[in-house]
């Protein structure tokens, strides 16, 4: 079952009007069971672009009788998100546009969870490789795990292959996640109070 969200379009662009959403809900076993249409368990509510769960913006002609349990597998006359999005490109805004296109670069997600969750994460060489520019654009990160594990990680390089870099990507998952509330709010602080400084004097601007 689709759920109707809004989001308000640019003012200056588009008259202040906004376009409803038709969200894509994920029924899997882990969610809160919803009397909504019957014991159903609701676990994720998708709002983006992704092809397995996209959203689409509503028709304006759509009737009433059509509004009711529209489905993200039924398009009827509304139009996906990503197709309103390539035509309308401005609502990203022209810094997002130029670094990742005419598309919605995220998916975004409200869960409902009714039993525990398993972390996925895959320590395959891609994920390496997206860890290594997290390191080096958070320092924060690397105060949390330790300089010796994020060095040995930074280290690594690509023909080391999977069994190298794996073990290190699980040393530094289990520091992560066994870190203690204190640390981590700790850590969270000096972030804002870094994006803090950088967002007005700039992003090399030394910070202590």
């Amino acid at each position: 079952m689709g759920e109707v969200v809004v989001i308000e379009k640019e003012e200056s662009k588009i008259n202040k009007d906004v376009v409803e959403l038709i969200c894509s809900v994920k029924n899997y076993d882990w969610g809160r069971i919803e009397k909504i249409d019957g014991n159903i368990p609701y676990a994720e509510f998708w709002m983006g672009t992704h092809d397995s769960g996209p959203s689409f913006v509503r028709s304006n002609t759509e009737s009433d009788d059509e509004k009711v349990g529209l489905s993200s597998e039924t398009s009827n006359n509304n139009k996906t998100l990503k197709s309103w999005i390539s035509e309308n490109p401005h609502v990203l805004g022209d810094k997002v546009v130029q670094k990742w296109g005419t598309d919605l670069p995220f998916l975004f997600k409200v869960l409902s969870v009714s039993k525990a969750l398993s972390i996925q994460a895959h320590p395959d060489k891609e994920l390496a490789k997206e860890f290594k520019d997290v390191l080096l654009s958070v320092p924060e990160i690397i105060e949390l795990v330790g300089s010796v594990a994020a060095e040995l990680l930074l280290a690594a390089k690509e023909e080391d292959g999977e069994e190298k870099t794996k073990p290190l990507l699980r040393s530094i998952f289990t520091i992560l996640m066994s870190a203690s509330k204190d640390l981590v709010s700790e850590m969270v602080s000096k972030m804002k109070d870094r994006l803090t400084v950088e967002s007005k004097f700039g992003a090399n601007t030394p910070f202590n």
